[in-house]
């Protein structure tokens, strides 16, 4: 439960940023999870928070580097909240 929420708050996090940050993110995300299981077209289509959430919780390792990157720039921009 702790776990989802984690995730949940992430992948919200993620797609509250504003562009370009978001895309970028996004972006990263999609292909630093197992990138040989992702369509390599990416830049021309953003994956959605369902298949960011998937992917996260396949690997919880990279969920909290995307957190930890996330609240960094998030601190350092301000951007989002």
């Amino acid at each position: 439960m702790q776990q989802d929420n984690f995730l949940h708050n992430t992948v919200e996090t993620l797609f509250s940023l504003d562009e370009p940050w978001r895309t970028r993110f996004l972006i990263l995300t999609a292909t630093s999870a197992a990138p040989e299981q992702w369509p390599e077209q990416w830049d021309e289509r953003i994956p959605s928070q369902e298949e960011i959430i998937d992917r996260l919780q396949k690997d919880i390792s990279l969920a909290l580097r995307i957190n930890l990157m996330l609240q960094m720039w998030i601190k350092n921009s301000g951007d989002a909240e």
